[in-house]
């Protein structure tokens, strides 16, 4: 026991050693909750072997009666808690202290993990410790009962999550996992204050039984039967109730919350029962669509996938524990994402997932070592995002090659073994990875990659060592021609480093989404106040600067945003991109106090920088706007915040200025937003009239076809996406060809598909 309590405290002092470990919180808390889960049973086991031990002695030596059966289990019991609870303490206090010497992260904000965390599994370990203690004496019987408990309570934790759609785990004793590492965000919510009540409940149960079969032989005991009876039927009760509690899911019970089930040719999708009939349409076909493609790539035929699509992030997280992370389970044919508009950004990367599964390893049905029971994430990943190949500012190619030349780039022979992926940022690895794998594709072909899948054994699938692949891929990258700016929007988006190597990682995700939420709500000075304490605890990511701007511009306030471009001229990894952020950003606070000719002027320069497509229609319409009060006083407010009230005013002007092409363009956009193609189709017919703004010519012609389709007439809108494919930047290019795919895909006889994507909370064009 001695031996145990030492091996303990030494675990919660080196805990700190562990990533986000060094501050307190919930992964310090989880440590602790894993070692109390092993120790309360050791010391639950010694307490009721000394508590006989004592009873015995005082009953021969005083002649003392002995204590009832329940209150010599409760004594056991919290005689071993005392201990276990000081441990968890130790962790509390290890990882204080290493919080007051790292970085000025707040030691206070994760305290409320350890009572909620690991002392209630503390109390359930030392009480079923105790359990075995007292129905076995032979020496290791009690605990090898005790271990098999624990497997047992492991492996039924585990069930739900490898046959279901959840990709959280709730154990009473060893503890909890939210959910995917790539969901920042971790906070104590009501499932789990449910399920850690439940625990207690257990606890109570496990001392009424140890009660009941104190000394080894089973008795009649009224109270310790009543504890037993009344605490079962509690637990009983919480276990019935797991999914309304959130604690547990089934595939019938997130169905039943969707509440619809929709057949398509290749798909099976379950979508909410209020989702309108012509979007779960296009939705299905979209997915039927995306399957045909990809079983082209691998070269595979592909069992049926069902699919889940959840109405918000915030459903996705209640149900499945995955908020911001679309994920896949090969395994089940099950893809998890949630409405995020047409075509869906997500939706054929997680279907790669599934198409690929026949080329991988049972039991999980993906590229795998260790006897298929170690995936080898770089290559599930890699191979999504090559048979994905969204389109973008920059093909995935010129991504790698931009990271190479900044320094970015991981070491792929680590992101391609067993556990290294972990350890890289993701849109680092995943584009990567990608990359390497469409390489891998394009030159040696689907077949060869198909043996590579099975294991990641590259001298069996090509005859040449991963290193040699390498080199050659990396002669590739570095023929490739980068089209200026293109290295600035790289380095936007993969400078940031992995959760595991950034500063107080927990701590500024929950304060970076309360600046999200504060921003929603309209209160963009709180916004402001809560991202400048973000960029303060990571002062290496800039994008703090940009949002912290971002919410003094729905305040109105371009002082601060001045000061902010200051402080962004002298940041280590500024960039000219987020130099057009900020002044887009100073360009919307002046225009909101009525500083039109301030506002163009920041407008302007911002243009001047090479930035995204839709930051450059963007920055177009404002400039456009801030020539005229009239088209200003209507235009600015609609693209702040995009309501339908502020379109009204656009579309009232229109009478006034029937040329005006631009304020045609985002009614037509708004109204193909909303699902009204017939009325949209005639809108964006007179932006495209000659006059409009160039920059927004491929969007109104991308918008346009999308109408056609939903209206039934493909026949018109299919020439039309192909002549935009033609011509063009690379991403208009992309876009086109893969609309011009699905619309091929549809017929017109299939009304109902082609809605553009969901309406966004700004006007933005």
């Amino acid at each position: 026991m001695r031996l145990a309590l030492a091996a303990s405290l030494a675990t919660g002092a080196l805990s700190t050693a562990l990533p986000l470990a060094r501050v307190p919180g919930f992964e310090s808390a989880l440590a602790a909750n894993v070692v109390v889960a092993i120790l309360g049973g050791i010391l639950g086991v010694a307490s009721a072997r000394q508590e006989r031990q004592l009873s015995t002695a005082g009953q021969r030596v005083r002649f003392e009666p002995s204590p009832s059966s329940l209150t010599a289990a409760l004594r056991s019991t919290f005689a071993a808690f005392l201990p276990v609870a000081g441990i968890v303490a130790a962790f509390a206090c290890a990882a204080s202290i290493a919080g007051l010497f790292g970085p000025h992260c707040s030691i206070t904000a994760g305290l409320g993990w350890y009572p909620v965390l690991p002392l209630p599994s503390a109390l359930l370990s030392c009480a079923v410790g105790v359990l075995c203690g007292a129905l076995f004496s032979r020496r290791f019987a009690p605990g090898l009962a005790f271990a098999g408990i624990l497997l047992l309570s492991l492996v039924a934790s585990a069930l739900p999550l490898a046959v279901g759609p959840q990709a959280f785990l709730y154990n009473a004793l060893a503890g909890y996992l939210p959910g995917p590492l790539y969901d920042e965000v971790v906070r104590i919510g009501p499932a789990l204050l449910w399920y850690r009540l439940h625990t207690l409940v257990l606890a109570a149960a496990a001392i009424g039984a140890g009660g009941l079969a104190w000394g080894g032989k089973p008795a009649f005991r009224p109270a310790s039967m009543g504890l037993l009876a009344a605490s079962l039927a509690l637990a009983f009760w919480g276990f019935s109730a797991r999914h309304e509690h959130g604690w547990e899911q089934s595939a019938a019970s997130v169905e039943n919350a969707l509440g619809a089930r929709r057949e398509g040719a290749r798909c099976t999708v379950i979508l909410p029962r209020e989702l309108d009939r012509a979007d779960a349409a296009r939705f299905v076909d979209e997915c039927d669509h995306r399957v045909d493609e990809l079983e082209a790539f691998f070269g595979v035929h592909a069992s049926r996938p069902t699919v889940f699509l959840y109405r918000s992030k915030e459903e996705k997280r209640r149900l499945t524990g995955a908020a911001g992370t679309q994920f896949a389970k090969p395994w089940l044919g099950q893809i998890h994402v949630e409405n995020r508009g047409f075509p869906h950004p997500i939706l054929k990367h997680e279907l790669a997932h599934l198409v690929a599964g026949p080329l991988g390893r049972a039991p999980f049905d993906v590229a795998a070592s260790a006897f298929g029971l170690l995936p080898i994430q770089g290559l599930v990943e890699g191979a999504a995002v090559a048979a994905d190949w969204p389109p973008g500012e920059l093909s995935v190619h010129e991504e790698a090659k931009a990271m190479r030349e900044l320094g970015l780039a991981p070491r792929l022979d680590r992101i391609l073994s067993a556990t290294g992926f972990w350890s890289e940022s993701a849109p680092r690895a995943y584009t990567y990875a990608g990359s390497f794998v469409r390489w891998l594709v394009e030159t040696r072909g689907p077949e060869r990659f198909g043996r590579l899948y099975r294991d990641g054994d590259f001298e069996a699938a090509y005859g040449a060592p991963l290193a040699a692949l390498v080199h050659e891929w990396e002669r590739h990258l570095d023929e490739l021609e980068l089209a200026d700016g293109a290295r600035a929007l790289a380095e936007l988006r993969f400078r940031r480093p992995a959760i595991f190597r950034r500063p107080c990682a927990r701590e500024v995700a929950e304060l970076s989404a309360d600046a999200g939420a504060a921003l929603a709500s309209g209160d963009g000075l709180r916004s402001a106040e809560l991202y400048g304490r973000c960029a303060a605890l990571d002062p290496g990511d800039p994008t703090f600067l940009r949002a912290q701007a971002a919410a003094f511009a729905s305040a109105g306030s371009s002082a601060p945003i001045e000061s902010l471009l200051d402080v962004a001229e002298r940041h280590p990894a500024r960039t000219a991109l987020l130099r057009a952020n900020l002044l887009a950003l100073l360009g919307d606070a002046r225009a909101k106090s009525g500083e039109l000719s301030a506002a163009a002027s920041a407008y302007a320069e911002a243009a001047k920088i090479e930035v995204d497509a839709g930051a450059l229609r963007t920055l177009t319409v404002k400039l456009e706007a801030t020539s005229d009060p009239r088209i200003a006083a209507v235009v600015l407010p609609y693209l702040d915040v995009g309501s339908d009230t502020k379109l009204l005013a656009i579309r009232e002007l229109l009478t006034e200025r029937p040329d005006f092409r631009t304020g045609w363009y985002l009614v037509g956009r708004r109204l193909q937003q909303r699902g009204e193609a017939a009325a949209a189709l005639d809108a964006l017919d007179r932006a495209l009239e000659p006059g409009l703004l160039p920059v927004l010519s491929f969007e109104a012609g991308r918008l346009r076809a999308l109408a056609l389709i939903d209206l039934g007439r493909a026949a018109e809108a299919c020439p039309a996406l192909e002549r935009l494919a033609e011509g063009g930047t690379g991403i208009e290019r992309s876009t086109a060809a893969d609309l011009h795919g699905l619309c091929v895909h549809r017929t017109d006889s299939k009304p109902g598909f082609g809605h553009a994507e969901a309406a966004p909370a700004s006007g933005e064009p």
